[in-house]
């Protein structure tokens, strides 16, 4: 999901044929005025596309999705020959053009995008998960790539910062048997090198926004009996970074999964009882300077997950899912939108 010049737009994934989850996919297209009614598009473009993800730049919104022709349960199928990730991109007349694809990227996989200093920015690795990687591009046709990481062995999150672009991913720290976080900067969206940090084993960051207050980072902790305690991070420039708290104690037990920049400051979006696997409620925290942190509303119920959110200059909008049926032959899928607004 993603804000747009003329309001919100997310994408998905529906059945190609009718109660056929697991066969061929078709990707969808949803948009939004106020995050509040919203349109959905199933552009024959998108035929056999599983769309993941969406960002919005120079007025056009790009899109990436896998292309797969074979159902997920039809082993002897033989795919097209440019199946696997590509990328979209919105044209003026409301149609989409399907761009000249990346080798490394079409056999590799995408973890998420972003946009940064005029560019899209892509993270993730290449074929059979041998190198992580970050991808730059201006247009999504014309692409750079990197794995200068800093010792990043995978990217979670990545977001424009003064003067730059920071990241974090994690890297499994053999001497304590756990994944560390891994902090990264980059003058350049080229090279990235680590930067100072708390040591955190166990910890992982999800989400990154860069405010008038600085940079805040949220994730979570957790141990090997999967007790959850939330995380926040706070960075002037991207260059250093120190812990956050919340002053009512409501990260401990939770996690959260996302961060926007509104106005007066920052609302990070998570989950308060995140072993909850099947059913849950998300909750959501405020802060107006990314160091001290109290717990706000919650929102939904009986929901599988939350599944992505956006800010836009007047709301926040969260989706979340509920899902049936994936341990059977067929399987069911429900996305609802929640608004979080002044």
């Amino acid at each position: 999901m993603t804000a747009t010049p003329s309001g919100f737009a997310a994408v998905g994934f529906g059945a190609l044929v009718a109660d056929d989850y697991y066969g061929p996919r078709q990707g969808i297209v949803w948009t939004s005025a106020d995050g509040r009614t919203w349109q959905e598009t199933a552009d024959l473009a998108f035929n056999y596309v599983t769309l993941e993800a969406i960002a919005s730049l120079n007025d056009s919104l790009y899109v990436f999705g896998t292309s797969a022709t074979c159902a997920l349960e039809e082993p002897k199928c033989v795919e097209a020959p440019d199946s696997g990730w590509a990328v979209w991109r919105s044209l003026p007349d409301g149609t989409w053009e399907k761009l000249p694809q990346l080798e490394q990227m079409r056999t590799g996989g995408i973890d998420g995008v972003a946009v940064a200093h005029g560019n899209l920015v892509v993270f993730g690795w290449t074929l059979d998960q041998e190198q992580t990687v970050i991808w730059v591009s201006p247009d999504g046709v014309n692409w750079s790539q990197t794995a200068s990481l800093a010792g990043m062995e995978s990217v979670t999150t990545v977001s424009e910062a003064p003067g730059g672009v920071s990241a974090f991913g994690t890297r499994y720290a053999d001497e304590l048997g756990d994944i560390v976080p891994v902090p990264a900067f980059s003058p350049d969206g080229v090279t990235f090198g680590s930067v100072e940090a708390p040591d955190l084993p166990g910890a992982t960051l999800h989400a990154l926004a860069a405010g008038a207050a600085g940079l805040v980072a949220v994730g979570e902790t957790s141990d090997e009996d999967l007790n959850f305690t939330g995380l926040a991070l706070h960075s002037p420039d991207g260059l250093s970074w120190q812990s956050a708290s919340a002053t009512d104690d409501s990260f401990q037990g939770s996690e959260l999964l996302t961060v926007h920049v509104v106005p007066g400051g920052y609302v990070a979006l998570g989950l308060p009882d995140p072993e909850e696997f099947d059913v849950t409620t998300a909750q959501s925290w405020l802060s107006s300077d990314g160091l001290l942190w109290s717990k706000q509303a919650q929102f939904g119920q009986d929901f599988t997950s939350l599944t992505t959110s956006a800010a836009g200059p007047a709301s926040v909008v969260a989706f979340t899912v509920t899902v049936q049926g994936f341990e059977e032959t067929s399987a069911t899928s429900e996305p609802a939108a929640w608004i979080l607004a002044p």
